[in-house]
């Protein structure tokens, strides 16, 4: 059987020792006067530094680029990206390139090229570059090339023609496509009653003058329009046609107070005939 001591609370002996050892241990963690004696100081530990991660990006960016089929040899795009050990990756479009003869890449230092040789017209659109799932692009625009056409056939040194007849001066092109422009001396000639140009499939090309006069000798240019060196020249005199009689006059004999008809012909119905008799000039309205 076992025995308790209480207090009139009812608290047993036992509790009652802690009780006490524990109001002890309060009156000891009071502050007295330790006098010179202070209390240790806490121990602080380090706080751990937050590092807050380095945003990569393209320090120069690729920049839009023009150049001209068959006048430039290559073109050349490069940029510049902060982490200077990264690979790059090159796009066109949504292609991934790769180097060969037409793509040649190089990376030294963070900064990526590409070379596109002899860029055509196909080569022209958007132009990617990619390090580290960060991208940035810029544009290539090839211009079409400079048209090689050439006169195969130029326009003779010298072209003459009668006054009154239509004067034509003829060269040939080695292309249909090719737009030829002509000159008269300086001024520019345009299509209109006095004169009329001409091309067809074979790349002939042709200029009339119509109704020539000696006003319209000079030089005659034919140049072909963005081939500033193609040019054709040359010099047109205008001259008198001389008409020649290809049926003469016959002697007549007739009835006096009668009519009688004097018949010639002439080479061109154009040619300008004056009657005489004796050395008088006949007019329409001259009697004989």
């Amino acid at each position: 059987m076992d025995f308790y001591v209480s207090d009139a609370s009812g608290m047993d002996f036992r509790a009652m020792l802690k009780k006490k050892k524990y109001a002890k241990w309060k009156r000891d963690n009071e502050d007295p006067d330790w006098g010179e004696l202070k209390e240790a100081e806490k121990e602080i530990k380090p706080q751990l530094r937050k590092v807050e991660r380095k945003q990569e990006s393209w320090i120069k960016p690729l920049v839009d680029l023009t150049v001209k089929e068959g006048k430039e040899k290559m073109a050349k795009f490069e940029g510049e990206f902060s982490k200077k050990e990264s690979k790059p990756k090159w796009f066109f479009k949504k292609d991934e390139l790769f180097p060969g003869s037409k793509y040649k890449f190089k990376s030294e230092v963070g900064v990526h090229s590409i070379i596109i040789s002899k860029p055509t017209v196909e080569d022209m659109g958007r132009y990617s570059v990619e390090c580290m799932g960060i991208s940035c692009s810029a544009i290539l625009t090839v211009q079409e090339p400079d048209p090689d056409y050439k006169f195969v056939r130029p326009l003779p040194k010298k072209t003459s023609c009668y006054t009154t007849k239509e004067a034509t001066l003829e060269a040939q092109v080695n292309s249909h496509k090719a737009i030829v422009h002509w000159y008269y001396g300086d001024t520019k000639i345009e299509d209109n009653e006095k004169y009329e140009t001409y091309k067809d499939m074979t790349g002939t090309v042709r200029l009339t003058i119509k109704k020539a006069s000696k006003k319209d000798k000079g030089k005659y240019t034919a140049k072909i329009f963005r081939c500033e060196k193609e040019v054709s020249e040359t010099v047109l005199s205008v001259v008198d046609q001389p008409f020649k009689f290809t049926k003469t006059l016959k002697s007549r004999t007739v009835t006096e107070n009668h009519k009688v008809v004097l018949e010639c012909e002439v080479d061109e119905a154009e040619a300008p005939v004056e009657w005489f008799y004796g050395d008088k000039k006949l007019t329409p309205d001259t009697k004989g």
